[in-house]
């Protein structure tokens, strides 16, 4: 009877604290168990490791949700001799920017699970704009049910994971399994068109396709700037747009099993400002796409460094886009006359790069903007090989690249 005493008073005081159109906070629930030594300080982390959006109630119906970065990184220290799961505590998750609860808050993200005493860890997603009223979705969940309780077994080394409403734990959870709200609450596919930013990647025509949501506050946005990176180390901005949507030409998508010479896309969106400021990224997105030809070594045992490549090819400059250099390589199976161009974007002529006689193998030439005369501006460029090979063969290629000053 004292429990449902306490019980009740915790939901009123929350009631009255928060206000009738604010919502009441979701938690997850942590805990521990064969603790050794049972004085052993257990800290449980939520790391995002993409994109985190919050919410904010503007009425019982309307929620207003923006990117944020106050919630990437959250520490929960477990207390000692907590094995009553009735007294557990953790993290709680709010739409309301004036919470000032007892616990680290979790917002709308993607978030790896670890420990500070092994390497033990999970990722849970909660993008899914729905949550935190999930009581108006069938199945209806409301109150606790919509928690999540998290076992952390110091002695297995182990998470375990269990969902509102059930009093049974799973299996032990597998090291790097993903886990998502609306699947352990059975609430179907996730909301996420009313994430600000928020990227989906698609295939139209054989090319990735990136469409996301408004920027939340229209009248400050100036133009949305998308950002790609292949092998490189540090994404680059490659365009910026009014659209909503954007096709890369460049790249051709891989689908089915696994291509030799397959690499990965990956992209995200930032809103550009009209003060000069750049919004918080949204979600990276990647795709499988085509990356250079496999170059293989010719029956003779002859390395690539001497030739015996089978065919001509022009290679996709890397990097790309670039500032304020790039290197080309091209590969000719004979030895061959080759002229290499640059030209911009209307067909004239920039630069010409080599002209004369290479033997057969992989060679490279070098475009640097600033050895050009006169000043090139940021866009598109072509560049040509015209190669004619000693054998009597020829071959005309065209490869786009990009300057971003």
């Amino acid at each position: 009877m004292r429990r449902l005493w306490l019980l009740l008073v915790f939901i009123f005081s929350a009631y009255n604290f928060y206000g009738q159109t604010e919502t009441l906070p979701v938690e997850i629930f942590v805990g521990t168990e064969n603790v050794n030594p049972a004085q052993k300080t257990i800290i449980i982390y939520l790391t995002a490791i993409d994109a985190v959006w919050g919410g904010k109630d503007v009425s019982s119906t309307q929620i207003n949700y923006y990117l944020t970065d106050e919630f990437d990184y959250l520490a929960y220290t477990v207390p000692v001799n907590n094995n009553n799961q009735i007294y557990w505590a953790g993290l709680d998750f709010v739409l309301s920017q004036t919470y000032q609860g007892y616990y680290p808050i979790f917002g709308y993200g993607l978030y790896k699970v670890t420990t500070n005493e092994s390497n033990a860890y999970f990722y849970l997603d909660y993008r899914d704009d729905r949550f935190g009223n999930y009581s108006q979705y069938s199945p209806v969940t409301f109150g606790h049910d919509q928690d999540i309780w998290i076992k952390y077994d110091d002695a297995a080394n182990k998470f375990y994971l269990k969902s509102g409403g059930s009093f049974e734990w799973g299996d032990p959870l597998i090291n790097g399994e993903t886990l998502n709200i609306w699947d352990i609450k059975q609430k179907g596919s996730p909301g996420t068109e009313r994430f600000p930013l928020y990227l989906t990647i698609s295939e139209q025509n054989g090319h990735p396709k990136l469409t996301w949501n408004e920027f939340n506050d229209e009248s400050s946005l100036d133009k949305y700037w998308i950002y790609k990176k292949k092998e490189e180390v540090y994404f680059t901005k490659i365009l910026e747009t009014d659209s909503l949507s954007w096709v890369d030409i460049d790249e051709e998508i891989v689908s089915g099993p696994y291509v030799a010479n397959e690499i990965l896309a990956k992209y995200y969106v930032s809103a550009h400002l009209i003060n000069g400021q750049n919004s918080l990224p949204g979600n990276t997105v990647k795709a499988r796409i085509e990356g250079a030809p496999q170059l293989k070594q010719m029956n003779s045992g002859k390395s690539l460094k001497s030739g015996n490549v089978g065919q001509f090819s022009l290679i996709q400059n890397y990097p790309n886009p670039f500032n304020p250099s790039t290197k080309i390589k091209f590969v000719l199976p004979v030895s061959a006359v080759v002229t290499v161009r640059v030209f911009n974007a209307i067909g004239e002529e920039v630069a010409e790069l080599v002209n004369r006689e290479y033997t057969e193998g992989i060679h490279e030439a070098v475009f640097g903007s600033e050895s050009v005369s006169g000043s090139l501006t940021s866009g598109v460029y072509f560049y040509t090989i015209d190669a004619k090979g000693s054998d009597g063969s020829t071959f005309r290629s065209v490869n786009k690249m990009m300057l971003l000053k």
